[in-house]
């Protein structure tokens, strides 16, 4: 279980978590129940990343604590966070020729301790199956396409076997297929994932818990019939919406807000006359 009260993440005089408008003045709370599938959603510039990093020390706190498992992050080691909790970035960094994909997953390895050498080759071969992409594991990382290196990312975080994920945006850089078959195998990566998405409704199929955020603060909390609504997405995005659900399935429909146009603005492509 990963619990967060009272978060404040502060770069000189902004706020960048922990917004005034908060559901809680004293900061940003979070609950992550253990084996839950948890999603961050709201706009750009909201805070999802922040939040998400703060969970592993990553973003130094102005207040507030973190806890993974009753034990207060603020005093693990960062292997001891490492060996708790997997993190995937939103970019990759490859840049040596050298390195291949196996290598790459080889490094989820690290925290798990001593494997024998058929042990690890065995734990690398599963990750990569298991994410799509076993036939890469002798090319070198930096031939992959962005999104077949975001599956290797994943890959590297599921041979961890940490009890906890958190993935920032993880099905950037990947097609439609591709998006369905990486949420749909969240827990094959740790059995409890936070994760953060923009598409609403792979967060309202895939997600058993929404976190919305607006300006650095929750602006809700709770089931995705519960979030994902017009009432509370219109004025977060500042979009009209219409929600249609179909049994697990939620389908979305956004059209600009007349409110948030200026009243002298021309709409886009509407010719002009000389």
């Amino acid at each position: 279980m990963i619990t967060a009260r009272a978060l404040r993440v502060r770069a000189g005089d902004r706020t960048l978590l922990g917004g005034e408008s908060s559901s809680s003045s004293a900061g940003v709370d979070l609950d992550v129940p253990t084996g839950a599938v948890v999603g961050i959603v709201g706009p750009n510039g909201s805070g999802k990343s922040t939040l998400l990093r703060t969970l592993i020390r990553a973003v130094p706190l102005a207040s507030g604590e973190v806890r993974v498992d009753g034990e207060d992050v603020s005093r693990l080691r960062r292997r001891d966070i490492a060996r708790r909790v997997a993190f995937v970035g939103q970019h990759s960094d490859a840049t040596d020729p050298t390195v291949t994909v196996a290598d790459e997953v080889a490094l989820g390895l690290v925290q798990r301790g001593p494997l024998g050498r058929d042990a690890a080759d065995r734990a690398v071969a599963d990750a990569l199956i298991a994410m799509g992409v076993g036939e890469h594991a002798r090319s070198p990382l930096v031939t992959l396409s962005g999104g077949e290196r975001q599956r290797v990312a994943l890959a590297r975080a599921a041979a961890q076997r940490a009890p906890h994920a958190l993935l920032d945006e993880p099905t950037n850089h990947l097609d439609i297929r591709h998006r369905l078959d990486t949420l749909a195998m969240l827990r094959r990566i740790a059995p409890t994932v936070v994760v953060v998405l923009h598409d609403l409704e792979l967060a309202a199929r895939f997600c058993d818990h929404i976190v919305l955020l607006d300006a650095g603060a929750v602006v809700a909390s709770g089931p995705p019939d519960s979030v994902l609504t017009p009432a509370v997405l219109d004025p977060v995005y500042g979009v009209r919406t219409t929600v249609h659900r179909e049994g697990d399935t939620f389908l979305f429909g956004f059209d600009r807000a007349e409110a948030h146009l200026s009243p002298t603005s021309t709409p886009p492509f509407e010719r002009t006359s000389p």
